[in-house]
């Protein structure tokens, strides 16, 4: 897999780079970078490929595919079901350290 499998899966799904961050267990500045060529690390590399392999056989088009991803009328959507497969807890429990905090001043 190279950082194109990642630009590849948000032109498949049709999903904002936000939906895909939520997917991939990253940041959404991690998904633009991986999309302009910066290899992910090897942890995001698997999940790329994870998703592609659940996505692309969905439907034809990017749009089908979102509304196959999203669709919850038979419970929990796709979507939130490879969410919850993610081990990657994306939420920061802590506030953010100033730099100020890091340096120790």
């Amino acid at each position: 897999m190279t950082a194109t499998d990642t630009l590849r899966l948000v032109t498949l799904s049709g999903l904002t780079h936000l939906q895909i961050s939520r997917l991939v267990g990253c940041t959404v500045r991690q998904v633009a970078e991986y999309c302009a060529g910066v290899e992910p690390s090897d942890q995001h590399r698997a999940r790329v490929q994870r998703l592609l392999t659940a996505i692309e056989p969905l439907a034809d088009a990017p749009d089908a595919r979102r509304r196959a991803l999203l669709a919850s009328n038979g419970g929990r959507s796709l979507f939130h079901r490879l969410v919850a497969e993610n081990p990657t807890d994306q939420v920061m429990h802590v506030p953010a350290m100033t730099v100020r905090d890091q340096l120790g001043a």
